[in-house]
């Protein structure tokens, strides 16, 4: 799900991050690089990813209060960045409505 996810966004990874995705695809069974993936991702502000990761690491060990915490994290801030996106953008063109001043 995550290397898809990855593919499709065709994104530039620095190497930190880089790093513990070849890590995870060597060791897909340990919990602590899903939960370093996603405390990475959380701190890029790439949300989507972060619960990507959060979750294939709960596919593995459902338990981990880590991996809950970044994915309810993730999808906090992921859902208050499309907010703030869509407010911006009604602003927007209620300012082009308005027009010039």
């Amino acid at each position: 799900m995550l290397a898809e996810l990855l593919a499709r966004a065709g994104l530039l990874l620095d190497n930190r991050v880089t790093q513990l995705l070849r890590e995870i695809a060597d060791h897909p069974n340990d919990v602590n690089l899903y939960e370093a993936a996603a405390r990475a991702f959380n701190i890029r502000a790439m949300h989507e990813l972060a619960a990507a990761a959060a979750r294939e690491g709960l596919s593995v060990d459902g338990d981990s209060d880590r991996l809950w915490h970044e994915l309810i994290l993730a999808e906090s801030l992921h859902k208050k960045a499309l907010a703030d996106s869509a407010r911006q953008a009604a602003q927007r063109a209620q300012e082009r409505e308005a027009g010039p001043g």
